[in-house]
């Protein structure tokens, strides 16, 4: 009997040219082991999982052209930006034809499904733009999954960020850039938004330590230490990606220890910066007085001697 892999690899070149995407990858990968890892190792599994996700690009690209409803189509996150390694997704943005939009959108499942064979399919209509839809799929791989973050609107209201790397464009959308400032209002919303949820977080952070549940404890510093951050950038005026245009990974990020006395240690410690930093709001995000401050640091302080 013919082992999978073999029949794969001596699949005539005739047939390839309409076989399935996840087909037509295993001619081009050779050296593959169990589920796609190589007798090479690493460096040979990134090569091939690279090239099987240009294989399904250049489908879908290919579909998507042929396709009178479909606009435009670009990419965004680090393949839109030039700064992609072989484990990167595809961000996929479209704008559809105003009229086909809603039908698209109801369609969705069969839309992506036409582009290879899904195995996870998330639905996440709080990240659709106006009027259009937003669908993480997984496709089946020869060398692993690959995930295509779909995103698409209507053609009216769409602009293709400067940023973006261009498949094409029937109607010359209009560009925009790639970074906004957001309003002086739109500033005190979010600063007074992170700043309630920080103080908030870092009264439970520190009950979370003393009992010893050092998981939810990191979990809850991780997060404030987000927000903080986010404060920082928002006070100093940094601007935001526009929609649509995800922005480059920033620096590596100092992750919360596992230690309980070291926990509140990093607890203490980043109360202080926050306190330094945006100790009180009262604003879109509610009320934090200087007495909450004062009240939950105490608290910490009791919290760590009790340790």
């Amino acid at each position: 009997m013919m082992h999978r892999h073999s029949t794969l690899l001596s699949t005539p070149q005739s047939d390839l040219e309409t076989a399935p995407v996840h087909r037509r990858v295993w001619r081009a990968c050779p050296n593959r082991g169990h589920h796609g890892w190589t007798v090479n190792g690493r460096g040979t599994f990134l090569t091939n999982l690279e090239a099987e996700r240009a294989a399904l690009l250049q489908h879908v690209e290919r579909g998507l052209r042929s396709d009178a409803r479909i606009a435009a189509a670009w990419l965004g996150g680090s393949l839109g930006r030039g700064d992609a390694d072989a484990l990167s997704d595809i961000d996929l943005a479209l704008a559809v034809v105003d009229e086909h939009c809603a039908d698209l959108n109801t369609q969705r499942r069969a839309f992506v499904a036409q582009f290879g064979e899904p195995i996870l399919i998330q639905e996440a209509p709080q990240n659709a733009p106006p009027g259009g839809s937003f669908v993480l799929v997984l496709y089946r791989g020869s060398v692993a999954p690959q995930e295509i973050d779909w995103f698409w609107q209507p053609s009216g209201s769409a602009n293709i960020p400067t940023s973006a790397r261009l498949l094409f464009d029937r109607v010359a959308l209009p560009r925009a850039p790639a970074w906004i400032f957001p309003t002086r209002e739109e500033v005190a919303a979010r600063v007074s938004l992170r700043t309630t949820f920080f103080w908030a977080m870092a009264f439970i952070a520190a009950k979370k330590i003393a009992r010893g549940q050092r998981a939810a404890a990191f979990d809850l510093m991780r997060m404030m230490d987000r927000a903080r951050d986010a404060v920082e950038g928002l006070l100093r005026g940094a601007p935001e990606p526009a929609w649509g245009a995800i922005a480059s990974p920033g620096a590596s990020e100092t992750l919360p220890p596992f230690d309980p006395a070291e926990q509140m240690a990093y607890l203490r410690d980043l109360v202080a910066r926050m306190a330094s930093l945006q100790p009180t709001t009262d604003g879109a995000g509610g009320l934090v007085t200087s007495e909450a401050v004062t009240v939950v640091a105490g608290f910490i302080e009791l919290m760590n001697g009790s340790l």
